[in-house]
This record gives C-alpha cells, structure tokens and sequence, in this order.
C-alpha cells in the first residue's frame, strides 16, 4: 500500500471496465492497453520470483487462485493498493490495483505491492503493519529507500516517531501513516542488516506467536525492545553522520565497529549512545 491511496480512487481502479486482460500462471492482469497487461503480467511473474528467492530462499510454489491486478498508467501521482482476505491460515483472495508512470509502476509499485501478498502467502495472517511496509519498502528500487530514511530522519527532528514498543504492537494503521511507512522501513532496514532476510521473517512470526521481547532474545540477543531501540537509533544516528561508512560503501561490520571505536572518552559520549555501545559491539561481531 501506498499512502496517497484513497479507498475512493481504489474503488475506482477496481470498479473500472478494462479494455485488456492478460493473464499468467499466478496473476490475471487488467490494463487499457493489451501491450501494457502482457507487460505488467511477465514482470509480475518475473518479480515474483525474484522476491520469493529474496525473502524466501526459494520460488514460491503456484497460488491456488490467481491475484487480480488492475493497471492504470498516468504521468502523475504514484499510487498502490491491495487487499487480501484470509481464513483458516491461508490466503483466500488477492486483489491489487496500482496507477502511476510506468517506470515507477514497474520499479516501484509492482515489487510493493507483491511482497505485501507474498508475506500473507508465508504467514498466513495478516503481518504487522510496520514490517509489511518496511518489507515491501526494501523490496522497491534505491530511490525509495533512501526517501524514506530521509523521512524518517526528519521525523527524528521533530519528535514525531513512536517508541518501538508501540510501534511492534500496533495492528492497524495509526493516524500518522507516514511515520509508521518511514519507521517501519528504518527498523526492518536494521533488522535485515544484522541478520538478513530469513531471520527477519522468522523474529516477525516469533514475536506474533511468543511476543517481541522473547522474539527478539531469541533472534538478535538483546533483552528488550528497548535495548534493540537503542541500538537502532544509535544506528540511524550513525548512517545520518556525513562520510560515514554506509554512505561511503563500506561494510556495515565495519560500521558498526567504527561507533564503538569512535576514539572519544567515556565522558565525551552522550548518554543515549553510551547506552547504545554493548549493543554495537554485539552486532559488529555478528557475521553477514
């Protein structure tokens, strides 16, 4: 989901007659040109697998039904939308409807939207808002990514983000859906990093089944959401620093290592990042 979506404009694309259908072994497209359905079906397929082999390991098998998509292509804003029903541990409908630039429907939206129906297909529920966006955020091109971390460093400034706490726990999405977009990927960007995509995935169920603190013990051993708050703002922190060794494409160990051998004092240290240099020092020897 993209947050200018309205439900009226999503109705819209939905309740639209198409002028062209294409349809493929897991996708059944719509569009208004025959040309631009085919295209849309074989990068669907294409994306497809290749976000299953990202944060799977593997090309997921065949759905049962088809997912619907609806195209509409313009030169304006950028939007995207899916819905998704369940029942009993699977999903049983999958709907997607997206309109903007070509270019920023097939990089952008397109791989958006499909990681959204790929992790309800591996969950079987409806995942958390904040790594359902965060996730489908990382599996969009560069551009949005480091929007996005923009974002969130000024929401930083202004005090405007949720504690972490409330952020894990939320369900539905909150008043300020820019900020738990922006969050959401700044977190799951962190999470990924330390660990990669499959641990990602399983801290996620953990943390639904058993809860966050437990899941986050058993998968990146801190004792706490709080104790993984500060390492990640401290993170954060770090990448907003100018030359510092993400934006200079160094390794992330070495970034990681680089805040706790910083050359300052004990004293010199504010006291959120004091907190924060156990943390780092845990994740610098974490292997990639």
């Amino acid at each position: 989901m993209h947050l200018s979506f309205s439900s009226f404009v999503v109705v819209a694309l939905c309740g639209q007659t198409p002028t062209s259908t294409y349809q493929t072994t897991n996708f059944v497209i719509y569009a208004d040109a025959p040309e631009i359905a085919k295209l849309v079906g074989e990068s669907a397929e294409r994306s497809r697998k290749d976000l299953g082999k990202l944060w799977l390991g593997k090309e997921p098998p065949a759905w049962a039904a088809p997912c619907r998509i609806r195209v509409s292509l313009n030169m304006g804003r950028v939007e995207g939308f899916t819905d998704l029903s369940f029942a009993e541990g699977k999903v049983r409908a999958q709907k997607i409807a997206i309109l903007g630039p070509l270019d920023r429907v097939l990089k952008g939206l397109l791989p958006h939207e499909l990681t959204h129906v790929l992790f309800a297909h591996h969950f079987g529920v409806q995942p958390p808002r904040w790594a359902d966006e965060g996730g489908a955020i990382l599996s969009e091109d560069q551009h949005q990514e480091e929007r996005q971390s923009k974002m969130f460093r000024k929401m930083l400034a202004e005090e405007r983000s949720f504690s972490l706490r409330r952020l894990l726990e939320m369900r539905q999405y909150p008043d300020d859906v820019a900020c738990l977009y922006a969050q959401g990927h700044s977190i799951s960007r962190f999470l990924v990093d330390v660990k990669g995509r499959k641990v990602f995935l399983a801290f996620v169920a953990e943390g639904l089944e058993r809860g966050w603190d437990d899941a986050i013990q058993d998968r990146y051993g801190f004792e706490s959401v709080e104790q993984l708050e500060t390492a990640w703002l401290g993170w954060v922190e770090k990448r907003s620093e100018p030359g510092s060794a993400l934006r200079n494409g160094k390794s992330r160990t070495a970034t990681a290592t680089s805040f706790v051998d910083s050359g300052k004092s004990f004293e010199e240290i504010s006291p959120q990042k004091r907190r924060a240099l156990s943390f780092y020092s845990h994740l610098s020897n974490i292997p990639y």
